[in-house]
């Protein structure tokens, strides 16, 4: 059985795990000088030289790039504890971060600090296949955070055409810096262009 049969009846296998099937070692080939050896003998040593080529060819993101994406990453995790909501109702003045409307309600906030942990997990471990994870992370709960407001602005909305209870609503809340920040800072994720290294 040639390399190319045996890893296309076995996905995910290595050349070493070839060798042990065919019941030798990596260094004990076919025999090139026997007539029965000789195919298989090329066969192999092709595969060897693909396989090592392929090998050398592998990338991973440069520790600047890591870098970056940490720092970036770390100021969106320290901003979930930062005011997301500042309050303003007669004189009393009051603000809520993202952990503190996790703590309640808004559960799927914990999305968010988890979305810039996997960003720098998955830059360091280079599974740059499963960056569209953090995309998901970010994007449902920002999405739900905003549809819960319009939920209220809405309900308010049928019992008030006037108008005055949303401007009343717009006088007591207001998002405030720690969600900006956060903002960029996934902004920043996909704005530093990607930089990798070969092994």
């Amino acid at each position: 059985m040639t390399p190319e049969e045996y890893f296309k009846k076995n996905p995910g296998k290595s050349i070493a795990d070839y060798y042990v099937f065919k019941g030798k070692n990596p260094d004990n080939k076919s025999d090139e000088n026997s007539g029965s050896g000789k195919n298989q003998f090329k066969a192999e040593a092709n595969y060897d030289r693909n396989y090592n080529i392929e090998k050398n060819n592998k990338t991973a993101f440069s520790s600047d790039f890591i870098q970056k994406q940490t720092f970036i990453s770390t100021i969106g995790i320290v901003c979930f504890f930062l005011p997301w909501l500042s309050v303003n109702f007669r004189g009393v003045e009051g603000s809520f971060s993202a952990y503190d409307m996790a703590k309640e309600e808004l559960n799927i906030l914990w999305l968010i600090p988890i979305g810039f942990l996997m960003n720098i997990s998955l830059i360091i471990l280079n599974k740059p296949e499963f960056f569209f994870l953090r995309a998901v992370s970010f994007l449902i709960p920002i999405g739900y955070f905003f549809f819960k407001f319009s939920e209220v602005y809405n309900a308010i909305s049928k019992v008030d055409s006037t108008g005055a209870g949303r401007r009343i609503l717009d006088s007591i809340f207001d998002l405030s810096f720690g969600f900006y920040i956060t903002i960029v800072m996934i902004g920043a994720i996909y704005f530093i262009r990607e930089e990798k290294v070969r092994h």
